[in-house]
Formats: C-alpha cells, sequence, structure tokens
C-alpha cells in the first residue's frame, strides 16, 4: 500500500527582490488553476535505464566532462545531498539532453510540446520567452535512502513564467505529491510517461518502499529572460559552486 503521509513542510526562507527593475519588470501572474500535462511515450524503458546506470557510474567516478568530483572535504557546497543520489547532487553540471541517445532527443521532443501547449493554457505566447531547457535523472532506492523533500526550481522573485517536470523510467508505483496553494495533490507516477507542471507549486518524493532502483528523468524549462536577469546572476551561490548560469542548457525550438 502506498505510504499516504504528506511529506514535511516546504520551507521558503528567500529574501525575495522587490525592485522589479532588476527583473527587467516583467511579472507572470496566472489567471487559471494548476493544470499537469503529459505525454505518454513509447521508448525502450530497459535501454534507458542500462544508459543511466553507466552514466551514474561516470558521474560518480568524475569521467564525465565538465563534472566535478564530490567535495567530501566542503560537502556543503553540493546540492540536494538528502537524495543520496550522486546524479541528483551534481544535477546542475550535466544535461541528459546534452547525451548523445535517442531516447534523450525523443524525450526532449515531447517536452518541448508539452511547453507549447502550457503556454497556450497560460496565456503566453511560447516564442515571446525564449525557453531554454536542462535535465537532469534520479536513481533512488529502499537500501540506499533518501529522497527530496518540498522544494522548487525557481525564485518567486524572478517573474517569469517558467516549468519543471520529469519523466518515469522505473517509478511505479509511486507517488510525487504537489503543494498547489496550500492543498496536497498527489500525482500517481506511470512509467514512459512525462509531466510537466508550472513551477511555483512545492513538489516532493513519496516514499519509494519497494526492491529495485527508482530511476527519473527530471528538467527545467526557463526563460532566456531569467537567465539574463539582475536579480538573477546576483543570487547568492554557495562557495565553489558552479554558477547556475553556466553553459548545461538547450534551447527549445520556436513554433514557426
Amino acid at each position: 500500500m502506498l505510504n499516504k503521509e504528506v511529506p514535511p513542510p516546504y520551507k521558503d526562507n528567500v529574501n525575495y527582490v522587490e525592485d522589479l527593475t532588476m527583473m527587467g519588470g516583467r511579472r507572470f501572474e496566472p489567471k487559471v488553476e494548476h493544470k499537469f500535462f503529459y505525454r505518454d511515450l513509447d521508448l525502450d524503458l530497459n535501454k534507458i535505464s542500462d544508459d543511466l546506470h553507466r552514466e551514474y557510474e561516470r558521474i560518480k567516478n568524475a569521467e564525465m566532462r565538465g563534472v566535478a568530483p564530490f567535495n567530501r572535504e566542503k560537502s556543503y557546497t553540493e546540492f540536494f545531498k538528502e537524495s543520496n543520489s550522486i546524479s541528483t547532487i551534481k544535477s546542475r553540471e550535466y544535461n541528459v539532453f546534452q547525451m548523445h541517445y535517442d531516447w534523450a532527443h525523443d524525450l526532449f521532443t515531447a517536452v518541448n510540446q508539452m511547453a507549447q501547449e502550457a503556454c497556450e493554457y497560460y496565456g503566453v505566447n511560447f516564442n515571446d520567452y525564449r525557453f531554454i531547457a536542462q535535465s537532469w535523472f534520479n536513481i533512488n532506492s529502499k537500501d540506499k535512502g533518501g529522497k527530496l523533500h518540498f522544494h522548487d526550481h525557481t525564485r518567486k522573485d524572478y517573474g517569469d513564467i517558467a516549468f519543471h517536470g520529469y519523466f518515469s523510467v522505473s517509478a511505479e508505483p509511486s507517488q510525487t505529491h504537489y503543494d498547489v496553494d496550500g492543498v496536497l495533490k498527489v500525482n500517481e507516477n506511470k512509467n514512459n510517461r512525462a509531466i510537466l507542471s508550472k513551477t511555483g507549486y512545492p513538489h516532493a518524493q513519496g516514499d519509494w518502499e519497494w526492491d529495485g532502483p527508482r530511476i527519473t528523468i527530471a528538467y527545467d524549462v526557463i526563460p532566456l529572460h531569467t537567465m539574463q536577469q539582475e536579480a538573477f546572476l546576483k543570487m547568492p551561490i554557495l562557495e565553489e559552486t558552479d554558477k547556475l548560469w553556466e553553459q548545461h542548457y538547450n534551447p527549445l525550438p520556436k513554433k514557426f
């Protein structure tokens, strides 16, 4: 039976920027209810799992170009350590969409389609935002423990509309919890399904109580404008970590 307990509450301690000029003077406010966008794909999940396990070892051993070894002396400089997944901890240092696999290309195409659908739903022009995307993968297990509790992927003071989602490689049966304006919304994970949600709604992994790994591929879709604004560039970062605006993003093609 799935564990229905709600994960620890989301704690937002960020000091938001109040000067709109630092955000380019742009502010998106949704006028419709939250909605999940999804695509059911037909990808070879066994191959994806094998590929990701191989990439996991490359990341763990710092063999992937651009990925630094885990900093044991200053572990506070590493992100998302509570996940106990090195591919999650190093998520800002690589991009799944830049891996040379057919399935990565197919997933990127699905994300682009969902982003266009989401923009239509929220009443914004997809082309105006020049979206860029970055992706990483998570491998969790009951044996090693660890998971991410409520968190979000863009700060509220950025102003722009942005999206986050994930693709389930091996995530059945499990749940992902969303805090939608104070109401818990539970998403039942389905393998081979890609999900996209507007950011601003913190989410958390449900419990994984089964043998074998829980594998998902996550992705952020944000406007280029977000990366360019002063509020983003002045965001405080931890010592010796990669700056968040380094070149780990793919541009989503415009609609023509």
